[in-house]
């Protein structure tokens, strides 16, 4: 099953692996990735508006 939504993988998936870049970042169930990585980062999208 392949997902970009972390509430739909938390659900259909008892472990759960997420790529970048073609490989394996880090897997685990879903209470330890976002226990690991849930916290302490920002996403900022920058438009270039004409």
């Amino acid at each position: 099953l392949t997902t970009h939504f972390m509430d739909e993988a938390d659900v259909l998936g008892d472990r759960i692996s997420i790529m970048a870049k073609g490989r394996l970042a880090c897997a685990g169930t879903s209470d330890f990735l976002k226990t690991r990585f849930g916290t302490g980062y920002l996403l900022v999208i920058a438009l270039n508006v004409r």
